[in-house]
């Protein structure tokens, strides 16, 4: 925009579980229940799956809740989807013979935890996305297969649904690397939801270039996605009652195509 960048540091993503409970046990010298930190992502060794959750301690690259934490109903379906989607990269990767097990072309670390968190609520706050459409569309179409097996089993149809959303939510993802103007209008909202403290005044400069062009666009197009203007269409309120609309009502015929 008027050839100025706009600069992010790119950060790790992920999706955090904290666990307690007996399994975990308690501290021999405290006697105060241990906790297990886990993350799940895609990491660059090429295995997308749960992962110990460790960061660098610096201000810059603090932890960042994109998102509300998940209650216990929704945290298990997030899990559950999280295991559906790993099976998903890590099949591909192997397929395909993907160099690094697909990181990078597949997506990288935030874009697994977004699609999770794009099925789960019918949106999401990651950024950046990374994720290109031909590989997208490989992970769609793998998850509708593991859709299409799971539902002839008895006794697995809500993981057979969670499969759907799945897919629908990698039919929906927008990248950040071939970004429409529509798609530059998300961007921006998911870039300044990374960044809720700035360290630095390059950072500042740069929220405020991405906030001028995202408005520039908005006045323009006069809507801020197509996603909602649909679903208002159909009578829904929320992109979380959009992606239920989208598994109930269309098959993934219309959706892939």
């Amino acid at each position: 925009f008027d050839q100025r960048p706009a600069y992010f540091s790119a950060p790790h993503g992920g999706i955090d579980m904290k666990i307690e409970g007996p399994l975990v046990g308690k501290d021999d010298v405290t006697g105060k229940p241990r906790k297990c930190d886990i993350q799940f992502y895609m990491a660059i060794e090429g295995m997308c799956g749960w992962h110990s959750n460790h960061n660098p301690d610096v201000p810059w690259i603090k932890p960042v809740s994109t998102t509300t934490i998940y209650d216990k109903a929704t945290s298990l379906k997030a899990i559950r989807m999280s295991g559906l989607l790993a099976c998903t990269f890590n099949s591909i990767g192997t397929r395909m013979g993907l160099p690094f097990g697909g990181y990078g072309v597949l997506g990288v670390c935030n874009d697994t935890a977004a699609l999770v968190d794009f099925a789960v609520r019918g949106s999401t706050n990651m950024y950046p996305l990374i994720s290109t459409g031909r590989f997208l569309m490989h992970t769609a179409a793998c998850l509708v297969e593991t859709h299409e097996i799971l539902s002839k089993h008895e006794g697995m149809q809500q993981v057979a649904h969670d499969a759907r959303r799945l897919a629908s939510a990698a039919c929906f993802m927008e990248s950040d690397i071939h970004c429409s103007p529509t798609q530059l209008i998300g961007a921006v909202r998911r870039f300044n939801a990374n960044y809720p403290e700035s360290y630095f005044q390059i950072t500042d400069d740069s929220r405020k270039l991405m906030d001028q062009v995202s408005k520039e666009y908005q006045d323009f197009l006069n809507t801020n996605s197509k996603k909602k203007v649909d679903a208002k269409k159909v009578g829904l309120k929320s992109e979380v009652a959009f992606m239920d609309y989208l598994v109930d009502h269309t098959s993934f015929q219309e959706d892939l195509s």
